[in-house]
This record gives structure tokens, C-alpha cells and sequence, in this order.
């Protein structure tokens, strides 16, 4: 069963918070906020993945989506204290022009290896055909 034939309001509601969450992540500027949006919109999917409890391999790509993705939120989080240690303030235009801090640079690896883990990119991208294999 397709997930848009079911049409109950926990569908429309979830994918509503899918869409507030990433136009949370395109509108802020502080690094805080978009974490905050990007936790929103992937816990909206972790659910919406695992919603067909009939299939095993729904909730197998739930719960694999589940763990990598808060093995990328750690990353990011460990990378937004990195920035908190180094002083440095946690908004974006102002992190892009600081100086060449070792805490600095380091911090914005681990953002920058977590956003490219989310969006399975390259080097980070093993995970992505198990979670659309068994999502519906």
C-alpha cells in the first residue's frame, strides 16, 4: 500500500512538519536553529519510512535511517560545540569569515561530513539504498 493512498491526518500532518522543517533549514541563519529544523524534518521521516508495520523491511530501513541519522546529528552537534568552545558565535555569516582556528576548522568538518551524511552524498552515501528499498 502506497503511504499517499492511506490520506489520514497523521500522513498530512507529518508531511507537513517535513516541509516546516525544511523551510526552517532554508530561512535561519544560526547553525542552533537549523539543527533544530533538520531534526524536525528527519524525525518526520523516520516515522513516515516505518509507518507500513506490515512489512519488515519497512521498519528495517526506519531504523537503520533511524541510527544513522543520530550518528550524523552527533557529528553536528559535536561540531556546534566545537564552535561554542572555540567563542566563536553559531551564526552562519559570521563563522564563514573567522579566522583559521584549529577548534574552528575541525567544527566545521563535522558539519560539513553530517550535512553531507543526511543528503548521501559520496563518500557517505552506503546507506540510502536500504532506506529507499523499504520505504514506501
Amino acid at each position: 500500500m502506497n503511504i499517499i493512498e492511506e490520506r489520514t491526518f497523521d500522513i498530512y500532518l507529518l508531511i507537513s512538519l517535513v516541509l516546516l522543517g525544511s523551510l526552517i533549514i532554508v530561512i535561519c541563519d544560526h547553525l542552533l536553529i537549523i539543527y533544530l529544523g533538520l531534526e524536525l524534518q528527519t524525525f518526520s521521516f523516520f516515522i513516515l519510512i516505518s509507518k507500513n508495520r506490515s512489512s519488515i523491511k519497512s521498519s528495517e530501513a526506519g531504523l537503520k535511517y533511524f541510527i544513522l541519522g543520530a550518528l550524523s546529528s552527533g557529528l553536528y552537534l559535536l561540531g556546534l560545540s566545537l564552535f561554542f568552545l572555540s567563542g566563536v558565535s553559531l551564526s552562519i555569516s559570521e563563522v564563514l569569515f573567522m579566522s583559521s582556528d584549529i577548534l574552528i576548522i575541525i567544527g566545521s568538518i563535522l558539519i560539513l561530513l553530517s550535512f553531507a551524511f543526511k543528503l548521501a552524498l559520496f563518500p557517505l552515501h552506503f546507506w540510502i539504498p536500504d532506506i529507499y528499498e523499504g520505504s514506501s
